[in-house]
């Protein structure tokens, strides 16, 4: 291995940002920087990217590609920046209970079929302020096309979706429609009910206390192009 990084991740390995470091350099851009050229991560191999840090190609153009039965698992709070990027394999989008550990995965050219599974963390329960009670519901959006919604409602009965024809007077509640098709409003089931998300539109969700640390995982292919308004 060298710099900036070639060839084929064959095994398990595991890439650390922070021992990327230019201290000769104090104004230097990059540090803790992984350069890259043209890498690929073979079958059966898993290529693990620790947070602290970024991923980066080093020349344009290269690429970084996973083959089929290849694994790259970017942990949460970890940045990729990939112009060139082919996933036939497994892409992992970790994350973890800090509203600033997420990924940032950056490219301007995806190529193939393979599968990606993004984590979503999500707190529960509620918070009393002054002897009210403030639930914690959370806006989510899912980028893989005709998701089937079970990571979410394994969960909870609140997850829901907003029908604007509902509302005939200046009460937003009575838009909000569960999974199951109950109207929070009414307390009756006119419908719809929720089988699949769709690409490009928002869905509510609120869960239990007893989940309080909750992290879902939405695994699918990845949806690339753009979404229709």
């Amino acid at each position: 291995w060298g710099d900036p990084y070639v060839g084929n991740v064959t095994s398990t390995l595991t890439w650390n940002p922070l021992d990327f470091l230019y201290p000769t350099d104090p104004y230097f851009e990059y540090d803790n920087t992984i350069w890259i050229g043209t890498l690929s991560i073979n079958n059966g191999a898993t290529l693990t990217i620790l947070p602290g840090g970024t991923l980066r190609e080093r020349y344009n153009p290269q690429r970084l590609t996973i083959n089929v039965g290849g694994t790259l698992d970017i942990k949460a709070g970890a940045f990729v920046w990939i112009y060139h990027f082919t996933n036939n394999g497994l892409l992992i989008l970790e994350s973890i209970a800090d509203e600033e550990a997420v990924v940032q995965f950056y490219t301007t050219d995806w190529l193939g079929s393979g599968t990606s599974q993004i984590q979503l963390f999500m707190t529960g329960g509620y918070e009393n302020v002054g002897g009210t009670d403030y639930y914690k519901w959370h806006y989510v959006s899912v980028p893989v096309e005709d998701f089937v919604p079970t990571v979410f409602t394994s969960a909870t009965f609140d997850f829901a979706q907003y029908i604007e024809s509902n509302v005939v007077s200046t009460d937003n509640m009575t838009g909000w429609v569960s999974w199951e098709g109950y109207n929070y409003v009414s307390g009756t089931y006119p419908g719809p009910t929720i089988s699949s998300l769709k690409l490009g539109k928002g869905y509510n969700i609120w869960n239990e206390p007893v989940y309080n640390v909750y992290t879902i995982s939405i695994t699918g292919p990845l949806n690339v192009a753009d979404v229709p308004t």
